[in-house]
């Protein structure tokens, strides 16, 4: 429902805000982020493909090892998927 004097915003607002968000988690670590996640959602729950991603992460980094790209993680998966067949 919608408030009597709302006054909706407009695509270009929204963009500007979302742009302003993806900003600012950019400046955060991975474990900032999971702290946020935990925050918002309590300790452990919901958003489970991306804690996962962000201990992949962090495990990489403190493997000294350059972080993979998404590309990169999925080519690996396929690769040890074909593997296994």
């Amino acid at each position: 429902m919608k408030r009597p004097n709302a006054h909706p915003k407009t695509v270009a607002q929204r963009r500007e805000e979302g742009e302003e968000r993806q900003a600012h988690r950019e400046t955060l670590s991975p474990f900032q982020q999971i702290i946020v996640l935990d925050n918002r959602l309590g300790i452990g729950e919901g958003a489970k493909k991306e804690r996962k991603r962000l201990l992949n992460l962090m495990a990489e980094t403190r493997a000294n090892k350059k972080p993979l790209t998404n590309k990169q993680r999925r080519a690996a998966k396929r690769k040890s998927k074909n593997r296994e067949s």
